[in-house]
């Protein structure tokens, strides 16, 4: 039989607060009536900033206030209730109080907890919020409406946790807030995955990249060295190095075309606005050898630029497999999160990847200009005499001397690309990963 749905009816309407009379079916029969107390909801702040005397303890806000309701005033958490039109965003309720309790905005705000003040008789919700990296708001002195808020005082958060156990400080808000905002600072970084405190209370801005600023810092107050904290950083440089590195590949590409499209038209206008003298040609041998070693150049720096891009992704994997091994226990299904693993790394040499077409149009055209230079070097040197060279040379020998060397140095740069470019990929990852598994006492592969 279907639970009968509850009886309610309207005792008082105030303000703040709706008051019903509601009637349900006992379980053993007839009827229970309660007194309902229907709120709207509310936040409290814990505002917590550097305090230069003791670096190891920040200060919170604490707000003194009149509470009728027993006779006495309050010292609190900054807090207020949530307005319909902040019903969905309470971090924003909790982001207007203090600013108007306390004249200090905050840099970042998250949730503590979201607690029950008391749900035997009223549905009451208090979100309690931490919030760090507060300034004063300039031209604020303090409480926007003085005579709710009487005084504002940054206390040291120890300080205030003491007058939590001497009784000075009664408020349950305020003594959950300040003890799990305590449990927090104190907790090592939650690697799995979940919230944590950001490095300074004092700045709004997390000290990684503008990269992960969007995304809750991931380092608590603690000044102590931790593995996680260290592996987090490690996992954070080596994801900023790759990213440079795809970003200096193709700097350097452009770079290069620049440079060989200036000596192409430097020879262009050579042969265009002179003649075709044997000192032409060996002004454009010069141009042609000074383009092909250019282009040599640039080849193995975009290689070893490669090279960084994988060592880069490595260093990534190897923190992910190890952080997989960790939790396969208690998250079975950890494996599946990640796509790219270290199985799945790819080749730098693979034909297709963007690394091999850039390196491929670099060796083409150092190939090109190389087999001109010694086709004219060829042409000069077997010239019958005169001091004019034919448009087009007629001896067969200019020819071929130039394909060779073309072939030559194109093949020679192509295994050299093969063989420096083998150690990168998933094959060289799982190697380095089963050398890096012995030393961890984990598996390289999910």
């Amino acid at each position: 039989m279907q639970p009968q749905q509850p009886h309610d009816e309207e005792i008082y309407r105030g303000t703040l607060i709706h008051v019903l009379r509601r009637t349900l079916q006992a379980p053993s029969g007839g009827q229970t009536r309660f007194e309902v107390v229907e709120h709207p909801g509310a936040v409290a702040v814990v505002a917590l900033r550097e305090d230069p005397a003791r670096p190891d303890s920040p200060a919170v806000a604490l707000v003194r206030q009149e509470r009728p309701a027993i006779n006495r005033a309050t010292w609190e958490l900054p807090a207020g209730l949530v307005t319909q039109a902040e019903a969905s965003q309470p971090e924003e309720t909790a982001r207007r109080e203090l600013r108007e309790e306390t004249g200090y905005s905050a840099g970042q705000v998250r949730l503590l907890t979201r607690t029950y003040s008391s749900p035997g008789f009223t549905n009451e919700a208090i979100s309690i919020y931490l919030a760090t990296g507060v300034q004063p708001i300039e031209g604020a002195s303090g409480p926007k409406d003085p005579t709710e808020i009487s005084a504002v005082a940054w206390v040291p958060l120890e300080e205030a946790l003491a007058r939590c156990d001497s009784g000075e400080i009664n408020d349950s808000k305020t003594q959950l807030g300040l003890i799990l905002a305590r449990e927090t600072l104190e907790r090592p970084t939650d690697i799995s995955g979940g919230n944590a405190m950001p490095y300074s209370t004092g700045s709004p801005y997390p000290a990684r990249s503008a990269a992960a600023s969007q995304r809750d810092p991931l380092i608590n107050t603690d000044q102590t060295l931790r593995l996680e904290s260290i592996m987090l950083e490690e996992f954070n440089y080596a994801a900023s190095t790759a990213y440079e590195a795809l970003e200096d590949r193709g700097r350097m590409f452009s770079f290069y075309l620049s440079i060989a499209t200036a000596l192409a038209g430097g020879v262009g206008a050579l042969y265009e606005f002179g003649s075709r003298t044997a000192e032409s040609a060996i002004v454009a041998t010069a141009l042609f050898v000074l383009a092909g070693f250019t282009g040599l150049i640039f080849l193995f720096k975009i290689i070893r630029i490669r090279q960084a891009f994988d060592d880069s992704l490595l260093t990534m994997n190897v923190i992910k497999e190890y952080y997989i091994a960790q939790f396969k226990a208690t998250v079975p299904d950890v494996e599946t999160i990640f796509r790219w693993r270290m199985k799945t790394m790819p080749s730098g040499r693979r034909f297709g990847s963007l690394t091999f077409l850039v390196c491929f149009a670099i060796t083409f055209i150092d190939s090109v200009a190389l087999g001109l230079a010694a086709a004219l070097i060829t042409e000069l040197v077997t010239q019958d005499g005169g001091t004019a060279l034919q448009r087009l040379p007629t001896n067969p020998v200019v020819y071929i001397v130039g394909a060779v060397v073309f072939a030559g140095v194109w093949l020679a740069q192509v295994a050299a690309y093969q063989v420096i470019l083998q150690k990168t990929g998933a094959k060289y990852a799982a190697k380095q990963a089963a050398e890096k598994a012995d030393k961890l006492g984990v598996p390289s592969q999910g």
